[in-house]
């Protein structure tokens, strides 16, 4: 069964023999870990964002502030990013998108307080540091507190008002 927005709806009784219409299910899944990298829908949307620059222009990177000739039209004041890897790393645009490595880049200086001129490229030992770190505190922000009784989970269900009876 196919909805409007054209997602397919799962056929299951319980997680455990959840398949979806393409013959996924838990096991295949596991199977292809090390395939999968989680959810890219967002990141996909901002590939398609990528425009060159006007006239063959360029400007600075966001991230490695180098000389960029494409811009991700889908963020805020359209950053200019490297779009293809060079020297064998990863591009500005995947760490530009990647919420691991906020912070790390040279126009983040915006969101940490550092002044600009004292950025220094991230080496590896940095970022999977920042990695660990951002992983941490998503953990911690988005985490549920657990709940101490019925009374309180049904008061945190969305649903609930005073009214219910």
């Amino acid at each position: 069964m196919t909805s409007d927005s054209g997602m397919s709806s799962l056929s299951s009784s319980s997680t455990s023999t959840t398949t979806t219409t393409n013959g996924i299910n838990k096991e295949k899944l596991d199977k292809a870990r090390n395939r999968l990298c989680g959810f890219l829908d967002e990141l996909l949307l901002h590939e398609k964002g990528i425009k060159p620059l006007p006239n063959k222009a360029h400007q600075v990177c966001h991230c490695c502030g180098k000389n960029a000739y494409h811009c991700c039209s889908r963020c805020p004041s359209n950053p200019a990013l490297h779009v293809h890897h060079h020297d064998g790393k990863n591009s500005c645009f995947l760490h530009c998108h990647n919420t691991a490595s906020f912070g790390s880049w040279k126009e983040d200086f915006k969101w940490t307080g550092r002044k600009r001129k004292d950025w220094q490229h991230p080496d590896e030992a940095m970022l999977q540091e920042s990695s660990r770190q951002m992983k941490r505190l998503h953990q911690s922000i988005f985490q549920s507190p657990p709940i101490a009784s019925v009374t309180e989970a049904v008061r945190h269900d969305p649903t609930w008002n005073e009214h219910v009876i």
